[in-house]
């Protein structure tokens, strides 16, 4: 049986869901009260953060972070698959471990 050659993050699906709804919610949301807001100035800038978070929540899915790590690199990747940042381990001189509060044994990662 041949292992896996690779470690790959888990995506968390409330996380993408999130802000799937976001931006799609206060995106409606946020062009709904700027055309019904063209002649009342209030109701424009009450639309401004509307349309702002649901661009902001847009963005964040698309660049949300994917790590993979294999045998030589340490690679970080977007949802939709665009390589951001590759790193060789060799070139990773320190790192920090930190302790899980709820592990089960001592020296569990």
């Amino acid at each position: 049986m041949k292992s896996k050659e690779f470690i790959k993050s888990e995506i968390k699906t409330s996380n993408i869901i999130i802000l799937i709804l976001g931006g799609i919610i206060f995106s409606f949301l946020g062009i709904k009260l700027t055309i019904s807001g063209i002649e009342k100035t209030e109701i424009l800038f009450i639309s401004i953060p509307f349309l702002l978070f649901g661009l902001l929540s847009i963005y964040h899915l698309i660049n949300h972070n994917i790590l993979i790590i294999n045998k030589e690199k340490l690679i970080v990747k977007t949802l939709i698959g665009i390589t951001k940042r590759t790193i060789n381990l060799s070139e990773i001189l320190t790192y920090n471990e930190i302790e899980k509060e709820n592990a089960k044994w001592k020296g569990e990662a």
